[in-house]
């Protein structure tokens, strides 16, 4: 394993020649035979700002650029190389990133690079890295890229005490292969187990791509919606992406897929897409719990079937803008967000689920899905509360809907009780399940006595 070093500006002339003579024939045609490798080197040291990483005393990747065009703000990418031994391990990705980065602190609107058009996998990556081709050459492709563009989405994740999972998380995040600039909000709410220390590391290595929210106390035990309150506000993007702390991303091209979508399909307002489940101690699951079908999703559809999981959700940022939004995902009966976001994309637009699996939705024993298919008597009621309180918005358009959720949750509610030997409690919840709605409680215990005495 490679212990990697990164500096800038620190390599001699001497040095800078030894790294260019060791990836003279990576080059295509080799490097030699374009240029004076000893002048070319000594121009790098004197003219240039250079990017470098080392191991050890060994310069193994060298990116140099001409930041010397103030008045057209224009910078020049002269030499991107690394050494053949340590190719594969995204150096020369990591060093244009911190170039990219230090162009836009000094006020520069673009970088530009010349690259054989033989080269692909140089050609690949830098595509990567959203420069375009704007001329081509006899041999070689001429290629520029805005140092800095409009945020097109802003990927809001909320962590708490995720520390087996988060890094996993954002380098799900980092991966993201897309032709439009992206930003990362982490939402870190005081863990306790060292969560914050990895989100810190992670913002303090991309900094202009990684916006964390650190907490000193926990705002969710006040009753504070993290999200509306710490994140949204701060989101950027003409589309918002959330993922929650212990799910990750398995597609690179996940961001790209979706925004492609809803960019062509103005009438759409959310995407989301199928998951994979891990149950923690067992092997991956596929999600089985219904069957899943690619198309449009109807607000009936999606209260009956549930199968949008928060990690495959991309919306347009207007739904979490609005101040009706606000106001209402700010009442305190608001208990749980995922329904409410949903119903107030499908509000103003059409809604799309994509077969293809990119995340994957953990479940552990913290997690929020953990704690709901064994909840206290607190959260039960809290829960039924919510659901009620949904179904009075949207000019009571989902009240039916509602009333048919509600008695669906009240009726299992009351199995829990039972196994809990609460009977009044499951008495009760058995009447609320009723009073909500007598047809799909009806519906729900022919179900159960037919599983019973099947």
């Amino acid at each position: 394993m490679f212990l990697i070093k990164h500096t800038n500006s620190k390599a001699t002339t001497d040095e800078i020649l030894n790294h260019l003579i060791s990836c003279d024939d990576l080059f295509q045609p080799s490097l030699s035979s374009n240029v004076n490798l000893e002048i070319y080197a000594k121009k790098i040291a004197d003219k240039s700002i250079t990017f470098e990483a080392w191991d050890g005393s060994t310069l193994v990747g060298l990116v140099a650029c001409y930041l010397n065009d103030i008045k057209k703000k224009l910078g020049y990418i002269t030499n991107v190389s690394v050494v053949k031994a340590y190719q594969g391990c995204r150096i020369g990705e990591e060093l244009l990133k911190k170039l990219i980065v230090f162009a836009n602190n000094q006020g520069f609107e673009k970088l530009a690079l010349e690259v054989e058009r033989e080269n692909g996998k140089a050609i690949k990556l830098y595509q990567n890295l959203n420069f375009k081709v704007v001329e081509l050459k006899e041999t070689k492709l001429y290629l520029e890229r805005i140092v800095k563009e409009d945020i097109i989405v802003s990927i809001s994740c909320i962590t708490y005490n995720h520390v087996h999972f988060i890094r996993q998380a954002i380098e799900g995040f980092l991966m993201q292969k897309t032709n439009f600039a992206f930003e990362i909000l982490i939402h870190d709410d005081a863990s306790t187990d060292g969560t914050t220390n990895i989100v810190r590391e992670y913002a303090e290595k991309y900094p202009n791509l990684i916006f964390p929210v650190l907490q000193e106390e926990n705002k969710y035990s006040k009753g504070i919606k993290i999200s509306a309150t710490f994140l949204w506000p701060k989101a950027r993007g003409k589309y918002i992406a959330l993922c929650e702390g212990d799910d990750y991303w398995t597609d690179p091209y996940k961001l790209q897929k979706q925004v492609d979508f809803l960019e062509a399909n103005e009438e759409y307002s959310m995407c989301f897409h199928k998951v994979d489940q891990i149950f923690e101690g067992d092997e991956t699951e596929k999600n089985k719990l219904v069957e899943f079908h690619e198309g449009d999703y109807t607000t009936t559809r999606i209260w009956e079937e549930w199968v949008i999981q928060t990690g495959s959700i991309v919306l347009r940022s207007e739904i979490i803008h609005d101040p009706k939004f606000l106001t209402r995902i700010s009442n305190p009966r608001m208990y749980y967000g995922d329904l409410f976001v949903i119903l107030s994309a499908a509000e103003i637009g059409k809604i799309y689920g994509f077969k293809d699996i990119m995340s994957v939705y953990r479940k552990h024993q913290g997690s929020i899905t953990a704690q709901g298919s064994s909840p206290q008597l607190k959260e039960m009621y809290k829960m039924l509360t919510y659901i009620r309180y949904v179904g009075t918005l949207f000019s009571n358009k989902f009240r039916k809907q509602s009333e048919e959720y509600y008695s669906f949750k009240a009726f299992r509610y009351a199995y829990v009780c039972k196994e809990r030997g609460m009977k009044l409690k499951a008495i009760n919840f058995v009447l609320k399940s009723f009073f909500a709605s007598p047809q799909k409680f009806i519906t729900l215990l022919r179900v159960e006595l037919k599983a019973k005495f099947k």
